[in-house]
């Protein structure tokens, strides 16, 4: 009876242990996708305030060259913590909205209680509207942190 006992609560310990380091990663990914695409909007628009334009549109997974060098190494090449890749949407691109996004190839491979929870964090919590939202064009699905437009 005693090891039954000892056992189960050995069970609960490693349970509640499991999840509170779940929830702290999921944070930290949340936290670290907010810092990183507030702090690329914030550059260009500090670049669009001096030049009087904003930074081009590029392609997925390439820095805006009018900033990169402000950017941390890598980060448009590598993964974000919610997965997808960093993609800057300027004026002329194939989004009406200009700002950061995270593009991924469809929307299957977007953990979308992931990103209802950031927008949670930075935003309005709806997916559909305001300055955080999902957006679909080409078969591409993109979550988008706009600076300016719709």
């Amino acid at each position: 009876m005693e090891l039954i006992l000892v056992s189960s609560l050995i069970a609960v310990i490693a349970t509640l242990t499991l999840l509170s380091t779940h929830s702290q990663t999921r944070n930290s990914k949340l936290s670290s996708t907010a810092n990183t695409a507030t702090m690329i909007n914030r550059l260009a628009t500090l670049y669009r305030t001096e030049k009087g334009v904003w930074p081009k549109d590029v392609d997925n997974s390439i820095a805006p060259s009018e900033i990169a060098s402000m950017l941390p190494r890598n980060l448009f090449s590598t993964a974000t913590p919610i997965g997808g890749r960093w993609d800057w949407n300027g004026p002329g691109g194939s989004l009406n909205v200009i700002g950061i996004s995270v593009r991924y190839p469809t929307k299957a491979d977007a953990d979308l209680t992931l990103l209802r929870l950031l927008d949670e964090l930075m935003d309005d919590g709806n997916l559909t509207t305001g300055q955080v939202k999902t957006l679909t064009t080409s078969s591409k699905f993109y979550l988008q942190f706009s600076v300016e437009g719709t």
